[in-house]
């Protein structure tokens, strides 16, 4: 009777010390999915941003796309720069310039998004410029070129400059426009959710991005 008392006691400790271990497993796996989670949304949340553009000579898929946005309006050409979507890299954003027939002084501007994977694109923003107020910031006779720079969650960002002028050989265009008495360059932005509704907007550079740009200007050496 001892014996199957001590059995039975036996038993009941293997039991109780198999449900433990289970618990402390289970939990652990629940803060090990939390953390994979946390980690997830973190990264999704980085990954909204691209400051990142290319030129022409950069982007192997240049002389296709000018070839599919000239079927459109002959005569496209496009400079800098390329954009990546952070969040589809098969999607990139560039603008790109027509002459007006009709006035020399006005040239057409549109902004794609064109999918590098199926080759389709999509015309997502006109405008006609001349040398007018356009944008407050910009010298009122400037004939501007518009570049995209980068892209921000739902924004496009986008340098206006005036076509006479170049910066020099080490300034980062990241930090361009940021003076209020810059009359040559002016940092926008265009809503990619509904461009039409509030069309090219200022818009300040993220000071964190500003300062790597500033700091890498800092440290530029002309060989």
């Amino acid at each position: 009777m001892t014996k199957i008392t001590e059995q039975k006691s036996v038993i009941w400790v293997l039991i109780i010390i198999i449900a433990v271990t289970a618990l402390v497993l289970s939990l652990n796996s629940d803060s090990s999915s939390t953390a994979t989670k946390v980690t997830e949304t973190t990264q999704t949340a980085s990954s909204t941003q691209n400051f990142g553009f290319m030129t022409p000579a950069e982007w192997p898929g240049t002389s296709r796309a000018l070839a599919a946005i000239q079927s459109l309006t002959p005569e496209q050409t496009f400079d800098f720069g390329i954009v990546a979507d952070p969040q589809n890299t098969d999607l990139y954003y560039f603008e790109a310039t027509s002459p007006d027939a009709k006035f020399p002084s006005r040239r057409l501007h549109s902004f794609y998004a064109y999918n590098n994977q199926d080759y389709t694109f999509e015309r997502i923003y006109r405008l006609t410029l001349g040398p007018v107020l356009e944008f407050d910031g910009l010298s009122s006779d400037a004939i501007v070129d518009l570049h995209v720079i980068g892209v921000d969650a739902d924004k496009l960002i986008v340098l206006a400059q005036n076509a006479d002028t170049s910066p020099g050989p080490c300034t980062e265009v990241l930090t361009l426009g940021r003076e209020a008495d810059d009359q040559d360059y002016e940092m926008l932005s265009l809503d990619l959710l509904d461009p039409y509704q509030t069309g090219l907007q200022p818009y300040s550079v993220p000071e964190e991005i500003y300062s790597k740009a500033l700091e890498k200007q800092s440290n530029c050496v002309i060989n």
